[in-house]
């Protein structure tokens, strides 16, 4: 997998939408969590994995419904990772509330965005203007649109690429070992010996 990150030019309307879709990202993140914390509280075990994705299905927001899947796994992750570290014994509490200021990208995992030369076409931001330097080599899978502190937009591809043979050379090996009286032997026991050139 390989990632390429490309400046994105979102215009007046788009910055104002991709806004809101964090908000919405970070308040249905914050009720999952809420659910989860209550349930723990009052009957001592987790909300089940149905339960949260019951929460992602009927929420009202109008996040794409894969970002908002994505919201939900990696919450699932988090969850998950607590109960393992506090299963090695270690003081672990559960992922925090977020506020807006922490949730900046909203994730593509699947579907839902289309590269088209100069823009890139988002469900449901239309097409942005991007600025691609380079072209994406492989299969493109994922996409995550970020908020960097400055305001600028930026479109994260990951691609899956062939793993590429590495390339061999069919030539004898041999060990080098430094020293002081040579310079250097050679594992078939050849000697280079040191110079000692001194300066005049």
């Amino acid at each position: 997998m390989r990632s390429y990150k490309f400046r994105l030019y979102p215009n007046a309307t788009q910055r104002s939408e991709l806004q809101l879709h964090l908000h919405w990202a970070k308040d249905l993140w914050n009720d999952m969590l809420g659910m989860t914390k209550k349930r723990y509280e009052q009957e001592r075990r987790f909300s089940t994995t149905n339960e949260l994705n019951g929460i992602v299905k009927a929420s009202e927001c109008g996040l794409y419904s894969q970002t908002a899947q994505d919201i939900f796994r990696r919450l699932n992750k988090s969850i998950y990772g607590m109960v393992a570290r506090r299963n090695n014994g270690k003081n672990a509490g559960f992922p925090r509330f977020r506020s807006i200021d922490r949730v900046k990208s909203l994730t593509y995992p699947q579907s839902g965005f289309a590269l088209h030369g100069k823009k890139l076409k988002v469900t449901p931001f239309g097409e942005i203007n991007i600025k691609r330097h380079r072209e994406a080599e492989g299969k493109i899978k994922t996409l995550t649109l970020k908020r960097e502190a400055s305001g600028k937009w930026y479109a994260i591809l990951t691609a899956e690429t062939e793993a590429r043979a590495v390339p061999q050379n069919n030539l004898s090996q041999v060990g080098i070992d430094l020293g002081l009286i040579n310079f250097a032997v050679l594992s078939d026991g050849t000697a280079i010996k040191n110079r000692r050139n001194v300066s005049q």
